[in-house]
């Protein structure tokens, strides 16, 4: 039989930076460090935040969801939650720039309590939910939005139910 047998060492290492006299720190260390955030903002992935409100017939979309879609079905479609009107896709949610397919799904409450189902025990009682959001802005969207590079956008949806009366005149 063969043994083996490891030995860890602790190693510790300096690194220490000579910085020639002629350089004074306390005025060039502002700018290298803005340098690197700028090196570090130019590797970006290029997506933006998008953010807003979302509305039906003036009341806020109490609980949703918003996805946006390339419009020409190119690229990841993102999306995120919708909650008490307001909606933001940042981070691993944020959108790349370009025209958006929006579909927006909604949910209020109807004032009724129902039975909530499995697993809950039998006889729980939860409030009825209903999707509020009409099918020309979720299955059959006609929602379009321009998601602009390099800044935060802002799209406000503010949706109405029942179509518009048309005005003669």
């Amino acid at each position: 039989m063969i043994g083996v047998h490891s030995h860890f060492h602790s190693v510790s290492l300096s690194l220490r930076l000579s910085v020639p006299p002629s350089l004074n720190t306390r005025r060039t260390a502002p700018f290298f460090v803005a340098g690197i955030l700028l090196a570090a903002a130019g590797c970006s992935d290029g997506k933006v935040i998008v953010r807003g409100a979302a509305t039906v017939d003036g009341q806020p979309i109490a609980e949703g969801s918003i996805s946006l879609e390339p419009a020409d079905g190119q690229g990841p479609t993102t999306g995120g939650m919708i909650k008490a009107g307001q909606y933001e896709l940042s981070g691993d949610a944020a959108a790349i720039p370009g025209e958006k397919i929006v579909r927006i799904v909604g949910l209020r409450e109807t004032g009724k309590m129902v039975a909530a189902g499995p697993p809950a025990p039998k006889g729980t009682l939860i409030p009825e939910l209903v999707q509020c959001v009409p099918p020309q802005y979720n299955d059959k969207s006609e929602l379009r939005a321009t998601v602009t590079p390099g800044k935060p956008n802002t799209h406000d949806f503010h949706l109405q139910s029942k179509p518009k009366a048309s005005q003669s005149g």
